[in-house]
């Protein structure tokens, strides 16, 4: 079961980021984002040592916490929620700990640092 979830966290976190960067179609990738992060609840319900599922709701809480007040307060509505600093916090759980998206959470803290015009977040995690 731990691998069904697993794996239904990455086809819609990656259906979300097709949906969102190719097909321009944003509020379809935030109910994928949504998707996924119900699943990685579910992954990490049963084994929250599975590090590697914190990377879905790691990157939709950054993403949706870094939105403008008006779109929050909208997407709060439709019960999509996102924590900036939770976002964070999550991915570097997944940097530090994860078997599978380690490298691609450290490229993402590294995009988010640079983002927030900040040193590059959890230097302990992403050098090497």
């Amino acid at each position: 079961m731990e691998r069904l979830f697993f794996a239904l966290t990455l086809a819609a976190g990656m259906e979300s980021d097709a949906e969102s960067i190719l097909q321009k179609k944003h509020m379809s990738a935030l109910k994928r984002v949504k998707e996924a992060n119900e699943y990685a609840k579910r992954l990490l319900a049963q084994h929250p040592d599975a590090a590697d599922a914190y990377i879905a709701p790691g990157i939709a809480n950054y993403i949706i916490g870094s939105q403008s007040a008006g779109t929050r307060f909208t997407l709060w509505f439709g019960g999509i929620h996102g924590d900036k600093k939770l976002g964070m916090e999550q991915l570097a759980k997944t940097a530090e700990n994860g078997l599978y998206l380690k490298p691609f959470a450290k490229i993402v803290l590294a995009l988010a640092a640079r983002r927030e015009k900040q040193d590059p977040l959890h230097k302990s995690c992403c050098a090497s």
